[in-house]
C-alpha cells in the first residue's frame, strides 16, 4: 500500500509540474483552459495526521473537498447535492455553518459571505472549496507546498477528531489508574509505645525600654500509642506561667463501631451546650471527617453510539458508550462538602452536550440512621470555683436530609442552684443550597439559623436567638441577637466586585447595641480597591452613643520591584480623616521580604514608622520590627519553628512550620535482595526512585537518598504511589505500584519500598490457517498478577511474538483480550495460561508462552 501511494505521489507531482509548465509558457494557456487535473498531496496536521488525499487543480488554485476533510476532522456535515446545500456545526454545538451554491452565499460564526463558482467545483460527490475560502468562511489556514506536494494544516484543539483522541488518552489513563489500584500494599501501623518526638518553639523579645523575652513552648509525642500535646509559656522576668500549660491525650480505637476515639486533658466535647474541661472524653465520632455521604444513580437514554464521561468536581473519574437501548448508568458516590457532577456526552454524528449537577452536604448532617454520641466529664475554673460536669451528646440522621439531636451539660456536686441544660437540635438540609438548624433548652436559649448559597448569585447566613434567664451561662441577662450577612459577586466587564454586608443587634435589659459593617472589593489590572464601612449604634436612657468609621485600601502589584499600598480612615461622626497610611514591600533574597510603613493616627494625635524585615528559611521563621512613633523607638525580634525528632534514623529536623498534632513520613526505596520486604543491614537505597503521597510537597536535600512528607494529616489513610518509570535500572521494579499508610501525629513513620529484579516473559501467537499457521501482529495480551491482581496489556509484534520485562516474582495467568477475540470470531487454544516468575538473581526468564487462534 506505501509502495503505490509513493507511484501515485510521484505520478502526481509530474502531472502538476507539467500543467504549471505549459501554463506559464503559453501565453493563452490560462485564458484557454478551464479542465481540472485530481492530484495526490499530503495532508499533514502535526501531531493529528499525515495522510494522503485527493485535490483539484486548474491551473491557479488549489481545491480540497471539504466532505473528505470534514470527514477526516470528524466535523459534522450534511450534503444535499439535489439543492446544492452543505451545512452542520462547526467546533462548538452552537456554532451553525451553511454553504448554499444556488444562493452564493456561505454562512459561519454568525456571518455571511459570498460564495460564488470562483470559490467551489462541484462533482458528483464531492464539493471542492479553494484553499482561501476555507480561511475566508471556517477560518482555516491551509498551504499548499508545491514542491512537497503537500498541504499544512496548524492543528486546532476544538477539532472534534483531536478532541476524540485527547479522550481516548484520557481514558487509556483512567484504565490504567484503576488497574494500578490493584496492586495496594496495606502497611500495617505499629503500637506506639513511647516514640518521636516534636516541639514547636516561639521566642519574641523586646530589648528597649526594660522590655522582656517571652517564650512558647509546645511538646508532641506518641505514648501507650495514643499522641500527647503538651503547651506552656513564660517569660526571662516572670517565669513559668503555670496557668497556660495546656496537655491532651488522644487515643483512636482502630475499626471499632461503638467507640472510636478517648481524650484526656484538656477536652471540648464540640456540641450545643460544650464548655471546655479537663477531664476524660469517649466518642464514636470518625476521628478523619466523613467524605462519602451516599452512592445515587445517574441514568439517562439518549441514543444508541453516544460516548458519556462522568467528571466529579471536574476529574474524570469514569466513561462508558449507551448500550444498544441508548441508555446509560453511572453510580456516583456524593461527597461531604460541594461536590460538581459533570455529564459531557458525544454522539454518533458529532453531537456535543453537558450536563451539570451540583451537590451540597453540610458536615453537620449525617447519613440516615447512623449514630454519633459524645460522653464528656470534668471540671473548670468558674469565678475562682472549681466546678465539676458531665456532658452528654447524641446525633442521628433520621432522614437523608434532616438529622436530629440531644445535649445536656449536668453540674455534679456544686455549690449553688445550678440546674443541668438540656437541649434539643435538629438540622434540615430542604434544598441543596439551603440549611436550617434550630436549637431549644427550656432554661438557656431557643436559637434559630439559615444558611442559603448560590456562589454566583449570593449567600445569605441569619441567625436569630432568645435567651431565658441563667445566671451561669447568661451573666449579664442578653434578652436577644440577631445577625444577618449577605455577599453577593457583581460582574463588571471581565472582572468582578465582591459586595458583603452584615447587620447586628444586641439586646440588653438597660441597653441595646447594633452594627453594620459593609465591604466591597475590586480587582482590575493587578490592583485591588477595597472599601469597609463599620457603622455602631448604642442606645441607653437618655443618650445615643453612635461610631462610624469608613477604611479605603488601594493596592496594587503592577510594579515588581516594590508593592505599594494606600490606607485612609474617615471618622462620619467628625467628619475628618482619622487615620492615614502608606506602606511599602519587597521581596528580598528570594525567602525574604522588607516592609516599611508611614502612618498617621490622627484620632490619636500619633504619627509613626515602622520598617518589618521577614526572612523564612528551611528551619524557622525569623521577623525583626523597629517603630518609631512621637519620639520614643521599640523594637521586637521573633523567632519560631519546629524541630521533628525521627526515631528510626535517630536523627533531627529543623524546619519553620509548627508539627504538633501532624504526621510526617520518610520514603526509602531500596533493593530488596532476599525479597523479604524488609530493608536489611547492607541493602542498597535507590534514590532516583520518585513517590508522591496524596498531593504533598517533597522535602529533599541534595544529598538526601530518602524523601521527606512533612504536615500530613494523622490517623487518614494515605496513598502512596510510586513512579516505576524513574529508575535508572530498567531490570528492577518496584515489588508493588501503590502503598496505603495510616500516619500518626508527632511521629515519623517510616515507609520501606522494595524493589525486585524484574523477571521478563516471552512467545508468540499463531492463526491457524489451511496449511499450518502464521504469526499474527496487533492481539493483546493481559497477563494478571494472581496475588495482587495487578494486569498488564501486552500486543504482538507483527509476526506475532512478543516480550516484556517488568514482572515482580508470583504467579501469574496469561489470556487473550476476550473482547477482541469475539470482535474477529476467533477462540484461543489454550484460553488462558499459567506461569511463575522465580525470585532467582538476575532475574527469571520464562518462554514459549504460545497461544493458537482459530475461527469459530
Amino acid at each position: 500500500m506505501s509502495g503505490l501511494r509513493n507511484i501515485n505521489r510521484f505520478i502526481g507531482r509530474i502531472t502538476l509540474f507539467l500543467i504549471v509548465l505549459i501554463t506559464f509558457i503559453s501565453p493563452v494557456g490560462m485564458a484557454q483552459s478551464q479542465e481540472t487535473e485530481e492530484i495526490v498531496v499530503k495532508l499533514e496536521i502535526p501531531r493529528l495526521m499525515q495522510k494522503d488525499i485527493f485535490v483539484l487543480y486548474d491551473g491557479t488554485d488549489i481545491y480540497v473537498s471539504l466532505n473528505e476533510l470534514f470527514t477526516l476532522l470528524e466535523i459534522n456535515i450534511k450534503e444535499d447535492f439535489l439543492h446544492g446545500v452543505f451545512s452542520g456545526k462547526y467546533l462548538t454545538p452552537d456554532n451553525k455553518y451553511e454553504i448554499n451554491l444556488s444562493q452564493n452565499r456561505a454562512k459561519c460564526f454568525g456571518q455571511e459571505i459570498l460564495f460564488d463558482s470562483t470559490s467551489y467545483i462541484v462533482t458528483e460527490y464531492n464539493l471542492y472549496v479553494k484553499l482561501k475560502a476555507f480561511k475566508q468562511l471556517f477560518n482555516l489556514q491551509l498551504f499548499f507546498n508545491f514542491s512537497e506536494l503537500s498541504i499544512y494544516m496548524p492543528l486546532e484543539k476544538d477539532f472534534p477528531i483531536y478532541q476524540r483522541l485527547k479522550r481516548q488518552q484520557d481514558h487509556k489513563k483512567l484504565r490504567e489508574t484503576k488497574v494500578a489500584l490493584k496492586d495496594v500494599y496495606e502497611i500495617q501501623p505499629e503500637k506506639e509505645i513511647f516514640s518521636g518526638g516534636v516541639v514547636d518553639w516561639m521566642v519574641s523579645s523586646n530589648p528597649f525600654s526594660g522590655g522582656d523575652t517571652y517564650l512558647n513552648l509546645g511538646i508532641g509525642s506518641m505514648i501507650l500509642n495514643g499522641d500527647l500535646a503538651i503547651s506552656g509559656s513564660g517569660s526571662m522576668k516572670s517565669g513559668f506561667n503555670q496557668q497556660s500549660v495546656n496537655y491532651k491525650w488522644h487515643y483512636v480505637f482502630n475499626d471499632k463501631k461503638y467507640i472510636t476515639q478517648a481524650e484526656a486533658g484538656n477536652i471540648n466535647s464540640g456540641n450545643y451546650l460544650a464548655r471546655s474541661l479537663k477531664g476524660v472524653l469517649f466518642t464514636n465520632r470518625p476521628q478523619i471527617r466523613r467524605k462519602h455521604f451516599q452512592t445515587i444513580s445517574l441514568s439517562d437514554r439518549i441514543g444508541p453510539g453516544w460516548e458519556v464521561e462522568l467528571y466529579i468536581n471536574n476529574k474524570l473519574v469514569d466513561f462508558t458508550t449507551t448500550d444498544d437501548n441508548g441508555e446509560y448508568n453511572f453510580l456516583v458516590d456524593t461527597e461531604y462538602g460541594r461536590t460538581k457532577i459533570t455529564l459531557k456526552m458525544y454522539g454518533p454524528n458529532g453531537e456535543i452536550r453537558t450536563e451539570e449537577k451540583l451537590s451540597t452536604v453540610p458536615f453537620n448532617i449525617i447519613p440516615k440512621k447512623d449514630y454519633e454520641y459524645t460522653i464528656a466529664g470534668g471540671q473548670t475554673t468558674y469565678r475562682d470555683t472549681t466546678k465539676n460536669y458531665i456532658q452528654m451528646n447524641g446525633l442521628y440522621g433520621l432522614f437523608g436530609k434532616l438529622t436530629v439531636g440531644l445535649s445536656s451539660d449536668m453540674p455534679v456536686g456544686n455549690d449553688g442552684d445550678e440546674k443541668p441544660t438540656t437541649a434539643i437540635e435538629g438540622t434540615f438540609q430542604p434544598l441543596s443550597n439551603t440549611l436550617v438548624s434550630a436549637s431549644y433548652s427550656p432554661n438557656y436559649a431557643m436559637q434559630l439559623d439559615m444558611s442559603m448559597r448560590n456562589v454566583a448569585i449570593a449567600s445569605v447566613t441569619a441567625r436569630f436567638v432568645k435567651y431565658y434567664e441563667n445566671q451561669f451561662r447568661n451573666p449579664l441577662g442578653q434578652q436577644n441577637s440577631l445577625s444577618l450577612s449577605v455577599s453577593s459577586p457583581v460582574k463588571f466587564g471581565k472582572n468582578y466586585i465582591g459586595l458583603r454586608c452584615r447587620y447586628s443587634r444586641d439586646v440588653y435589659p438597660a441597653y441595646r447595641t447594633s452594627g453594620l459593617n459593609i465591604g466591597v472589593k475590586l480587582m482590575a489590572i493587578k490592583t485591588n480597591l477595597n472599601y469597609i464601612g463599620n457603622f455602631g449604634k448604642t442606645i441607653r436612657p437618655g443618650r445615643v452613643e453612635s461610631n462610624s468609621i469608613s477604611k479605603i485600601i488601594l493596592s496594587s502589584s503592577l510594579l515588581n520591584i516594590i508593592r505599594p499600598q494606600i490606607a485612609a480612615s474617615y471618622d462620619h461622626s467628625i467628619n475628618k480623616l482619622s487615620k492615614i497610611g502608606i506602606y511599602f514591600h519587597k521581596r528580598i533574597f528570594r525567602q525574604g521580604q522588607l516592609s516599611l510603613s508611614l502612618e498617621d493616627n490622627r484620632a490619636y494625635n500619633s504619627k509613626s514608622i515602622m520598617l518589618t524585615f521577614n526572612i523564612s528559611t528551611d528551619f524557622a521563621d525569623f521577623t525583626s520590627r523597629g517603630i518609631y512613633s512621637n519620639g520614643s523607638v521599640g523594637f521586637n525580634q521573633m523567632q519560631k519553628g519546629s524541630v521533628r525528632y525521627n526515631q528510626h534514623a535517630k536523627s533531627f529536623r529543623f524546619v519553620k512550620r509548627n508539627g504538633i498534632g501532624a504526621g510526617s513520613a520518610v520514603v526509602s526505596p531500596f533493593v530488596d535482595d532476599n525479597y523479604n520486604g524488609i530493608l536489611d543491614h547492607g541493602e542498597e537505597i535507590l534514590s532516583d526512585l520518585k513517590t508522591r503521597i496524596g498531593g504533598a510537597s517533597v522535602i529533599r536535600n541534595r544529598d538526601d537518598k530518602v524523601s521527606f512528607y512533612d504536615n500530613l494529616r494523622p490517623y487518614d489513610p494515605y496513598l502512596v504511589e510510586i513512579d516505576q518509570y524513574s529508575l535508572d535500572n530498567p531490570m528492577l521494579t518496584p515489588a508493588h505500584e501503590n502503598y496505603r499508610v495510616i500516619l500518626k501525629p508527632n511521629t515519623v513513620t517510616a515507609i520501606h519500598i522494595p524493589v525486585v529484579t524484574a523477571g521478563e516473559i516471552g512467545g508468540k501467537v499463531d492463526r491457524k490457517i489451511t496449511d499450518g499457521s502464521v504469526g499474527i501482529g496487533g492481539i493483546r495480551l493481559i497477563v494478571v498478577n494472581e496475588k495482587t491482581g495487578k494486569e498488564t496489556e501486552l500486543i504482538t509484534f507483527n509476526s506475532g511474538e512478543f516480550f516484556h520485562i517488568g514482572l515482580v516474582p508470583g504467579m501469574y495467568r496469561a489470556y487473550i483480550d476476550p473482547t477482541q477475540l469475539e470482535r474477529y470470531g476467533y477462540e484461543a487454544d489454550p484460553p488462558y495460561t499459567r506461569f511463575q516468575i522465580k525470585t532467582i538473581a538476575g532475574g527469571d526468564y520464562v518462554g514459549n508462552i504460545n497461544f493458537m487462534i482459530e475461527a469459530k
